[in-house]
């Protein structure tokens, strides 16, 4: 340290000092010096100087203690202002859903095995391993309902976005998920997997597409379709709530539709739109919780993507093989 480097340079100082001294001393007319008068040894001054380095070396183990407990604090503080802005929607978080909403968010069409066109439904770009991993697109498969075998899938986004023709790689319908095939997806910006999916508590977005009243209103809207992007802001609940109103009509996802015995990984409190199936819902970083299921009157539901991420591994592994 800078002290010690100076006390050494001092101590060099005194001691060739001292040297000299010795070297130069002169017996006075009286005779010799007595005790008390005598000039400090060597020995005394390095003596000395060990135990002022001592000093300085407990002062300096004192100050770093000291610092580590106000870094200490200053940690604590930085985690707690970052949970209240996890758990609050605010302009800063809503801009940063909004933006990878747009890159990674895509409705889903296709042309059904009667010749109609399929139902509003959602997908997402995904990336189980964030930093260059692979991008895939995920919906969900009750989104896939009436697909002819072979069939292919338009997926398509807002902005510069570009469409993409998917085919299914593979589907789940005991997870109700489903993974595409589509060339060009590694353009796409993808979500990564969020560390906590089934963290109670946490303020969530729900994002896909939903039918709109306007056309073209604004960016959020596909040209020529009265679709938009939409975002929902909820928080991640326990339980769906019931099935039916207070009316005894039935509010919650259709049974006959088939997807709805998966079992889901989690809940929000808020009650999806229709149309944003098959979409993610995500945390203020951005990171998947799971794929946008179903709902009941009051909440809505989403599944897990381990699945997903088991059948991405094998498939990792085969293309690997020689």
């Amino acid at each position: 340290m800078a002290p010690l480097a100076s006390l050494a340079g001092a101590a060099l100082a005194v001691l060739c000092c001292a040297a000299a001294t010795a070297d130069l001393a002169v017996v006075a007319p009286g005779g010799p010096r007595d005790s008390e008068e005598r000039e400090p040894s060597l020995r005394d001054i390095a003596a000395a100087l060990y135990a002022l380095n001592a000093k300085f070396d407990a002062g300096f183990a004192q100050v770093d203690a000291k610092s580590a407990q106000f870094n200490a604090r200053f940690d604590a503080l930085d985690a707690n202002i970052a949970e209240i802005l996890s758990a609050t929607v605010t302009p800063r978080s809503a801009a940063v859903v909004d933006a990878c909403a747009r890159g990674a968010a895509r409705f889903l069409s296709f042309t059904t095995d009667k010749g109609g066109s399929s139902g509003i439904c959602s997908a997402f770009a995904y990336q189980r391993l964030p930093g260059g991993g692979p991008v895939v697109f995920v919906t969900a498969m009750h989104c896939l309902a009436g697909l002819p075998q072979g069939g292919r899938v338009r997926l398509v986004g807002v902005g510069a976005a570009a469409p993409l023709s998917c085919s299914v790689a593979v589907g789940i319908p005991s997870e109700d998920v489903a993974v595409l095939d589509c060339p060009g997806a590694g353009l796409a910006e993808g979500f990564a997997p969020s560390s906590h999916p089934r963290l109670l508590g946490q303020a969530v977005a729900v994002v896909g597409f939903a039918a709109d009243a306007y056309s073209n209103a604004s960016d959020y809207h596909l040209p020529g379709l009265l679709v938009a992007l939409n975002i929902d802001f909820a928080r991640t609940v326990g339980v769906a709530g019931p099935s039916r109103d207070s009316a005894g009509v039935k509010c919650s996802s259709d049974a006959d539709a088939g997807f709805t015995n998966a079992r889901p990984a989690g809940f929000v409190n808020y009650r999806v739109t229709p149309g944003m199936s098959g979409g993610a819902v995500v945390d203020f970083s951005c990171r998947v919780l799971g794929v946008s299921h179903g709902r009941s009157c009051s909440a809505g539901a989403y599944v897990s993507l381990a699945s997903v991420d088991d059948f991405l591994v094998r498939s990792a592994s085969l293309a690997t093989q020689p």
